[in-house]
Protein backbone atom coordinates (compact mmCIF):
# COMPACT_ATOMS: atom_id res chain seq x y z
CA UNK A 1 0.00 0.00 0.00
CA UNK A 2 1.20 3.63 -1.07
CA UNK A 3 2.17 5.92 1.65
CA UNK A 4 1.40 9.38 1.79
CA UNK A 5 4.00 12.06 1.82
CA UNK A 6 1.53 13.17 5.26
CA UNK A 7 2.44 9.58 7.04
CA UNK A 8 5.92 9.49 5.34
CA UNK A 9 6.51 12.39 7.26
CA UNK A 10 5.02 11.24 10.12
CA UNK A 11 6.83 7.98 10.48
CA UNK A 12 10.23 10.05 10.34
CA UNK A 13 9.27 12.71 13.37
CA UNK A 14 7.91 9.49 15.34
CA UNK A 15 11.47 8.35 16.42
CA UNK A 16 12.19 12.38 16.89
CA UNK A 17 13.09 12.06 20.60
CA UNK A 18 11.07 15.67 20.83
CA UNK A 19 8.31 14.64 19.54
CA UNK A 20 5.51 13.58 21.83
CA UNK A 21 2.44 13.61 19.49
CA UNK A 22 1.43 13.77 16.29
CA UNK A 23 -2.00 14.88 14.95
CA UNK A 24 -3.02 14.26 11.23
CA UNK A 25 -4.96 17.16 9.78
CA UNK A 26 -6.28 16.29 6.82
CA UNK A 27 -4.04 14.85 3.90
CA UNK A 28 -1.73 17.68 4.06
CA UNK A 29 -1.24 18.63 7.22
CA UNK A 30 -0.33 17.53 10.70
CA UNK A 31 -0.04 19.14 14.57
CA UNK A 32 3.27 18.68 16.00
CA UNK A 33 3.52 18.21 19.75
CA UNK A 34 6.82 18.64 21.55
CA UNK A 35 8.25 18.34 25.05
CA UNK A 36 10.15 20.20 27.69
CA UNK A 37 13.64 19.46 26.13
CA UNK A 38 13.34 21.91 23.42
CA UNK A 39 13.68 25.62 25.74
CA UNK A 40 13.23 23.79 29.20
CA UNK A 41 9.51 24.36 29.20
CA UNK A 42 7.02 23.01 27.17
CA UNK A 43 6.47 24.93 23.77
CA UNK A 44 3.37 25.04 22.08
CA UNK A 45 2.92 22.72 19.12
CA UNK A 46 2.84 24.05 15.72
CA UNK A 47 1.29 23.26 12.28
CA UNK A 48 3.14 21.48 9.48
CA UNK A 49 2.05 21.70 6.26
CA UNK A 50 3.26 19.13 3.72
CA UNK A 51 4.28 19.35 -0.35
CA UNK A 52 6.29 17.45 -2.60
CA UNK A 53 7.59 18.84 -5.66
CA UNK A 54 11.23 18.61 -7.08
CA UNK A 55 10.88 22.12 -7.88
CA UNK A 56 9.04 24.38 -5.33
CA UNK A 57 7.34 27.31 -7.49
CA UNK A 58 4.89 29.72 -6.41
CA UNK A 59 2.11 27.75 -7.07
CA UNK A 60 2.96 25.05 -4.65
CA UNK A 61 2.95 27.77 -1.65
CA UNK A 62 -0.43 29.56 -3.56
CA UNK A 63 -1.81 25.94 -3.45
CA UNK A 64 -1.02 24.66 0.34
CA UNK A 65 -1.98 28.24 2.17
CA UNK A 66 -5.08 28.16 0.03
CA UNK A 67 -6.37 25.02 1.60
CA UNK A 68 -8.08 27.13 5.14
CA UNK A 69 -5.71 25.51 7.39
CA UNK A 70 -3.60 27.87 9.18
CA UNK A 71 0.32 26.93 9.56
CA UNK A 72 3.30 27.51 10.96
CA UNK A 73 6.09 25.60 8.38
CA UNK A 74 5.58 23.74 5.14
CA UNK A 75 8.08 21.19 4.76
CA UNK A 76 9.00 19.45 1.21
CA UNK A 77 9.78 15.82 0.68
CA UNK A 78 12.03 15.36 -2.41
CA UNK A 79 15.41 15.07 -0.83
CA UNK A 80 16.90 16.90 -3.97
CA UNK A 81 14.37 19.23 -4.25
CA UNK A 82 14.99 23.09 -4.86
CA UNK A 83 12.88 25.97 -4.13
CA UNK A 84 12.71 28.66 -6.38
CA UNK A 85 13.29 32.25 -5.20
CA UNK A 86 9.71 33.98 -5.40
CA UNK A 87 8.61 30.48 -3.60
CA UNK A 88 10.53 31.13 -0.77
CA UNK A 89 9.77 35.32 -0.82
CA UNK A 90 6.43 33.99 -0.53
CA UNK A 91 6.99 31.58 1.91
CA UNK A 92 8.44 34.42 3.74
CA UNK A 93 5.85 36.61 3.28
CA UNK A 94 3.81 34.53 5.09
CA UNK A 95 5.79 34.32 8.00
CA UNK A 96 6.17 29.98 7.68
CA UNK A 97 9.54 28.28 8.42
CA UNK A 98 10.52 26.58 4.79
CA UNK A 99 12.06 23.56 3.89
CA UNK A 100 13.05 19.73 3.87
CA UNK A 101 12.86 17.07 6.38
CA UNK A 102 16.09 18.31 7.66
CA UNK A 103 15.10 21.51 7.97
CA UNK A 104 11.60 20.68 9.85
CA UNK A 105 13.51 18.21 11.99
CA UNK A 106 15.51 21.43 13.22
CA UNK A 107 12.56 23.57 13.77
CA UNK A 108 11.74 21.38 15.87
CA UNK A 109 14.79 21.86 18.40
CA UNK A 110 13.95 25.76 18.19
CA UNK A 111 11.19 27.20 20.50
CA UNK A 112 9.80 29.30 17.77
CA UNK A 113 9.07 27.68 14.09
CA UNK A 114 7.40 30.32 12.20
CA UNK A 115 9.83 31.99 9.83
CA UNK A 116 12.20 29.70 10.60
CA UNK A 117 15.43 28.87 8.09
CA UNK A 118 18.37 26.93 7.15
CA UNK A 119 20.92 28.62 9.38
CA UNK A 120 24.00 27.94 6.45
CA UNK A 121 21.56 30.17 4.40
CA UNK A 122 20.78 32.81 7.20
CA UNK A 123 24.60 33.31 8.25
CA UNK A 124 25.43 33.94 4.23
CA UNK A 125 22.81 36.12 3.43
CA UNK A 126 23.25 38.24 6.35
CA UNK A 127 27.18 38.33 5.37
CA UNK A 128 26.22 39.24 1.74
CA UNK A 129 24.44 41.94 3.05
CA UNK A 130 26.50 43.57 5.46
CA UNK A 131 29.37 43.82 2.67
CA UNK A 132 30.25 47.39 1.56
CA UNK A 133 30.56 46.00 -2.59
CA UNK A 134 27.30 44.58 -2.44
CA UNK A 135 24.22 46.76 -3.83
CA UNK A 136 21.64 44.01 -4.07
CA UNK A 137 20.94 40.22 -3.78
CA UNK A 138 18.53 38.43 -6.63
CA UNK A 139 17.80 34.63 -4.51
CA UNK A 140 16.92 32.94 -7.94
CA UNK A 141 16.50 29.60 -6.05
CA UNK A 142 17.30 28.07 -2.44
CA UNK A 143 21.21 27.91 -3.59
CA UNK A 144 21.69 30.43 -6.09
CA UNK A 145 21.89 33.70 -5.84
CA UNK A 146 22.65 36.83 -8.24
CA UNK A 147 24.95 39.62 -7.09
CA UNK A 148 24.99 43.08 -8.15
CA UNK A 149 27.97 45.02 -7.16
CA UNK A 150 28.84 48.88 -6.50
CA UNK A 151 31.98 48.51 -8.73
CA UNK A 152 32.76 46.03 -10.81
CA UNK A 153 30.28 43.31 -12.55
CA UNK A 154 27.45 40.97 -11.17
CA UNK A 155 28.04 37.44 -10.04
CA UNK A 156 25.70 33.84 -10.02
CA UNK A 157 26.75 32.04 -7.02
CA UNK A 158 25.91 28.68 -6.15
CA UNK A 159 25.83 27.81 -2.59
CA UNK A 160 27.04 24.63 -1.45
CA UNK A 161 27.74 23.29 1.86
CA UNK A 162 29.05 19.27 1.81
CA UNK A 163 32.04 18.80 3.60
CA UNK A 164 33.87 17.19 0.47
CA UNK A 165 32.84 18.78 -2.59
CA UNK A 166 33.01 16.12 -5.31
CA UNK A 167 32.75 16.37 -8.99
CA UNK A 168 29.63 14.25 -8.82
CA UNK A 169 27.90 17.23 -6.48
CA UNK A 170 29.34 20.40 -9.05
CA UNK A 171 27.45 18.21 -11.97
CA UNK A 172 24.24 17.95 -9.88
CA UNK A 173 24.30 21.47 -9.05
CA UNK A 174 24.61 22.48 -12.66
CA UNK A 175 21.96 20.53 -13.68
CA UNK A 176 19.72 21.71 -10.73
CA UNK A 177 20.54 25.20 -10.92
CA UNK A 178 22.00 25.99 -14.44
CA UNK A 179 24.64 28.43 -15.24
CA UNK A 180 26.91 30.07 -12.36
CA UNK A 181 30.37 31.13 -12.18
CA UNK A 182 31.11 30.58 -8.81
CA UNK A 183 30.99 28.07 -6.16
CA UNK A 184 30.88 29.34 -2.10
CA UNK A 185 31.00 26.17 0.12
CA UNK A 186 30.09 27.51 3.39
CA UNK A 187 30.94 25.10 5.20
CA UNK A 188 34.11 26.19 7.19
CA UNK A 189 35.72 22.39 7.52
CA UNK A 190 36.73 20.20 4.71
CA UNK A 191 37.22 21.23 1.03
CA UNK A 192 36.74 20.32 -3.20
CA UNK A 193 38.56 17.45 -4.42
CA UNK A 194 40.76 17.64 -7.28
CA UNK A 195 38.14 16.51 -9.67
CA UNK A 196 35.53 19.04 -8.72
CA UNK A 197 38.09 21.67 -9.10
CA UNK A 198 38.67 20.29 -12.91
CA UNK A 199 34.86 19.73 -13.46
CA UNK A 200 33.84 23.59 -12.30
CA UNK A 201 36.91 24.74 -13.78
CA UNK A 202 35.36 22.89 -17.38
CA UNK A 203 31.94 24.31 -16.48
CA UNK A 204 33.22 27.97 -16.10
CA UNK A 205 33.32 28.32 -12.10
CA UNK A 206 35.69 28.53 -9.72
CA UNK A 207 35.20 27.10 -6.20
CA UNK A 208 36.30 29.62 -2.93
CA UNK A 209 35.57 29.26 0.56
CA UNK A 210 33.06 31.27 2.38
CA UNK A 211 35.88 34.22 3.49
CA UNK A 212 37.54 33.76 -0.47
CA UNK A 213 34.54 34.71 -1.72
CA UNK A 214 33.54 37.69 -0.01
CA UNK A 215 37.57 38.95 -0.65
CA UNK A 216 36.18 38.46 -4.69
CA UNK A 217 33.45 40.66 -4.55
CA UNK A 218 35.86 43.51 -3.88
CA UNK A 219 37.88 42.27 -7.17
CA UNK A 220 37.31 42.95 -10.76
Amino acid sequence: MHQSGRDWVATKLGSFSTVTKIEVIGEDFMMIHRDASVCGEKPPPFVAGIISAKKVTTAEIDAISGKGQQFDFVVNIPKDGIWEGAAIAKAEGLAIGWGGIGELMSAIGQPIVRGFEKKEYGFALQSLHQHTNVSSITRLYDRLLFIERHRHAPLTVVLLYEYELTAERVRQARALYGTFSMIARTNPNGGPTKNAREVAASLGAEILQWGEFLGLLNKP
